[in-house]
């Protein structure tokens, strides 16, 4: 069983559908606004490879959220990336998300496919600062 959101554009579609995904197609999705949900560190130093090598890695994940019912969430792994420019925050791989894209003919694009199409709408956001202010607040040393 499929439900309708009760606002939505006209001519776009938005169901969430009893696997737990949110259909809808790409131009609704650019619609959808999304806000910071919550962001931390990888604290798993276990990876062998990050042992061998001489540069320490910094990375983490966050999770966004949209302002819409059903929520829509999306999201994806980053590492701070050190340059001559100074430190940045860079997405790694594909988002993580609960939406399922719709082809014109309404048929699910798949995951791989709705995968790439999000990774889109998360470099249009501004996802590195408020990345950045959140992981800053969370784990900066206070003493009292």
């Amino acid at each position: 069983m499929r439900y309708d959101l009760p606002i939505q554009p006209p001519g776009l579609v938005r169901v969430l559908g009893e696997d737990g995904y949110v259909r809808l197609n790409f131009q609704a999705l650019e619609s959808v606004e999304f806000v910071h949900l919550m962001s931390r560190l990888d604290e798993d130093s276990d990876d062998a490879d990050a042992l061998s090598t001489d540069l320490c890695v910094i990375s983490g994940y966050t999770e966004w959220i949209s302002t819409t019912a059903p929520a829509i969430t999306i999201g994806w792994d980053w590492q701070l990336e050190v340059s001559q420019v100074g430190p940045r925050y860079v997405s790694v791989g594909l988002p993580r998300s609960n939406i399922m894209l719709l082809d014109g003919e309404q048929r699910d694009l798949g995951p791989d496919r709705t995968g790439t199409l999000i990774k889109t709408i998360v470099d249009s956001l501004r996802w590195q600062v408020a990345t950045a202010y959140f992981i800053g607040a969370r784990y900066s040393a206070t003493t009292s």
